[in-house]
């Protein structure tokens, strides 16, 4: 599977406290956007801007827009903003797709640079008229070691009044970035290395707001949870089947779970830990399974220890590390049984603050999405 890890480094105007820069990640099972924004002018004024405008970008999209539709729509309402007091913001916008296959759209920004087999080139454009503006279209593939690079025009045009006249431009930016991949760098030390010449060929100073975010194609390290039995025991050797043939770690959440993946595979499931304290639920080991505990309350604690900014390193017990596994993968597929416990109905647990297990996944979904994470859940 096929994982598209971002990387950004930004650099805020001299003399500004605020970037007028905007960079914007957000991946589903669909695809991967990349959206950088460029607020006009520099400083509050110009972040207020490229922030909305990112946003309205994502709002578009999730609203089931195409690329071409959102990105047209958001440059013929800046086409408004070049004669009114409303704000204005250059954008460069990537959807990628799980295979690779990636699409993007720059206006009033530089375009895309495809880095393939440690060879950087600008992406061909293709220019589209859209009411009185216009976008450059590119689209390509992205292999695995791939990477894609968007950037501010603070970094193509450094270098103005340096010796550049019209600043470093694309092309000066593409043979930089070529010899620095011949040097062996690449994710955020070659972006750190752009960002550091943009700053010295201008003189030692960033004349502009300055950013770079770059998409780069690598194996997903992948976890699938599987939580509850299933609404049906028909379902049981299907379920624990897409489990076991699942790529990367595995993990059972849920007592009642382990007991079925024990009858459906013949393997037993021997109980490892069980100290039957509030803050450490029991811990079970089958052959095949890489972690096996308790399901809601464990599920519960992982999310509140997620939540709450704990260091994952502290603890070793199973909750701190069914959260450290979470927090590693790529990709998360949680499997979710909808069979009913009926423990689970004790009041008790509604006392304690124990939410379901339907509530708690949607939770912790969000919670890894907003980490970046590309998350999935199947119903079972």
């Amino acid at each position: 599977m096929k994982f598209f890890e971002d990387a950004v480094l930004q650099a805020r105007k001299r003399g500004h406290l605020v970037c007028g820069d905007h960079y914007l990640c957000r991946r589903t099972p669909e695809a991967t956007v990349l959206i950088l924004c460029d607020g006009v002018g520099s400083g509050v004024y110009a972040n207020v801007a490229a922030v909305t405008c990112a946003s309205r970008l994502y709002a578009l999209l999730e609203e089931g827009c195409s690329l071409r539709a959102a990105c047209s729509m958001v440059a013929e309402s800046m086409h408004r903003a070049r004669t009114e007091e409303i704000p204005f913001a250059a954008f460069v916008v990537a959807r990628i797709l799980p295979g690779g296959q990636y699409t993007a759209y720059a206006y009033e920004n530089p375009g895309p640079v495809h880095i393939k087999q440690g060879v950087a080139a600008a992406c061909e454009q293709r220019f589209l008229t859209v009411q009185y503006e216009m976008i450059a279209e590119s689209a390509g593939m992205m292999e695995m070691g791939d990477a894609l690079l968007l950037c501010s025009d603070g970094v193509t045009h450094a270098g103005i009044g340096g010796g550049y006249a019209m600043g470093w431009e694309t092309q000066g930016l593409v043979g930089e970035m070529n010899a620095a991949l011949r040097r062996g760098l690449s994710g955020e030390a070659l972006l750190s290395h752009i960002l550091h010449t943009a700053f010295v060929i201008s003189g030692r100073a960033y004349w502009d707001d300055t950013s770079l975010a770059l998409a780069t194609c690598r194996e997903a390290r992948e976890l699938t949870v599987l939580t509850g039995p299933p609404a049906s025991r028909a379902d049981d050797a299907r379920v624990i089947a897409a489990l076991m043939n699942a790529p990367g770690r595995k993990v059972i959440c849920g007592s009642s779970t382990t007991e079925i993946a024990s009858r459906e595979l013949k393997r037993p499931a021997v109980i490892t830990g069980m100290r039957l304290t509030p803050d450490t639920p029991p811990e079970y080991r089958m052959e095949g399974v890489d972690l096996i505990t308790e399901g809601v309350l464990t599920l519960n604690q992982a999310m509140n220890l997620l939540e709450g900014g704990v260091d994952l390193r502290a603890g070793d017990g199973v909750v701190f590390r069914l959260c450290r596994m979470l927090t590693e993968a790529d990709a998360v597929t949680f499997l979710v049984g909808g069979g009913q416990n009926a423990g689970h109905e004790d009041p008790l647990f509604r006392q304690l603050g124990v939410k379901p297990r339907q509530v708690i996944v949607e939770k912790l979904v969000e919670c890894l999405q907003n980490k970046g994470k590309l998350v999935a859940v199947r119903r079972c």
